[in-house]
């Protein structure tokens, strides 16, 4: 899955800022836009469908807009969208609330009420914003419910917001690399993350449902394995003690996967020494180096593991991947 984009500074400039808000309204919501410089405007706007789910990537200059009940009369698409300030800061709020959102922190907001924002409100250059967007049926929590939270800023620097955090930039980095069963899949785990982060800050577990519980720990678990493949100490048991919960859970967790823990930690250490291997630019480094830097610390071990599921030895895929490639680079441009 690809995000597609559009670019308000490929609009002829009379036509720019009319354009951008006309494109936001119909992939976002109808928002009401308006900027001191429309000719000028900057804009980007990235989107990607993930199941019920979709993830937006916005980059804009400074400039106003809201949400107000007369156009959530018009159109109301029912969504409830947290999103992460990558860059620069927003200044969001409704009649009663305004907070201002820095580089990697969080904001609620919900498309059935009404909120104003402005992009790089008490900062120069552009603002990143990296948003999901779901159904908000599919929460756990009560519209009322939620309402305490929209447009107050929630941190990004520990704990579930962290991990929310992480998730989106994640996501983003690989979303061409989804089939339609991976979206579908990791939409219902993204629904789960944003339930969590609301509960979380509502001080509602009891809200909550058993299986996102666990969705959220099966996540935080898989990105725990990603950052440490290349520890050759990585296993179950220090998976289960950096989470704090039994070997067992983690093994029943793992079942969601239809794996287990160990075959998991093979399968992407395998498939990033692949990636290694088959890069030019990694030609000259030794295999037992790759191997190492990808938790393997004996070669006989990797040369058996990679044989069985690549069907052939790490030096014999390096050969093989190096004489496809190296045809493609001799091609003129």
């Amino acid at each position: 899955m690809v995000m597609t984009v559009f670019r308000a500074q490929d609009v002829e400039a009379p036509e720019r800022f009319d354009a951008w808000e006309n494109m936001c309204s119909q992939a976002v919501m109808p928002l009401a836009l308006r900027t001191d410089e429309p000719r000028s405007f900057i804009g980007q706007l990235g989107a990607g469908e993930l199941g019920s789910a979709a993830l937006l990537n916005f980059s804009f200059c400074s400039h106003r807009g809201i949400r107000t009940p007369a156009l959530i009369r018009r159109s109301d698409p029912e969504v409830c969208t947290v999103a992460l300030v990558v860059r620069g800061c927003l200044g969001i709020g409704h009649d009663r609330h305004e907070d201002l959102v820095g580089a990697g922190d969080l904001v609620l907001y919900d498309s059935s009420q009404p909120f104003y924002f402005q992009p790089g409100a008490g900062a120069p250059g552009l603002t990143e914003l990296l948003a999901l967007q779901v159904p908000r049926s599919l929460l756990p929590t009560s519209a009322d419910r939620l309402k305490p939270l929209l447009t107050m800023r929630l941190s990004g620097s520990g704990g579930i917001g962290a991990l929310t955090a992480q998730t989106l930039l994640t996501v983003r980095t690989q979303m061409p690399r989804f089939t339609a069963t991976d979206t579908g899949r990791l939409s219902t785990v993204l629904v789960h993350l944003l339930s969590t982060l609301a509960c979380h800050h509502l001080d509602a577990d009891s809200a909550l449902p058993f299986g996102s519980h666990a969705e959220v720990v099966l996540l935080a678990v898989e990105d725990f394995i990603a950052r440490h493949l290349g520890d050759p100490q990585l296993n179950p048991r220090m998976v289960a003690a950096a989470h704090h919960i039994s070997i067992r859970y983690l093994h029943h967790l793992f079942e969601r996967r239809d794996t287990t823990v160990a075959a998991h930690i093979r399968r992407l250490r395998l498939e990033n020494i692949r990636n290694d291997l088959a890069d030019p630019a990694l030609g000259h480094v030794p295999i037992h180096t790759v191997a190492r830097r990808w938790g393997f610390t004996e070669q006989a071990t990797l040369s058996r593991a990679f044989r069985d599921v690549y069907g052939t030895a790490p030096r014999d895929f390096r050969k093989s991947a190096c004489q496809v490639r190296r045809p493609a680079a001799q091609e003129p441009a």
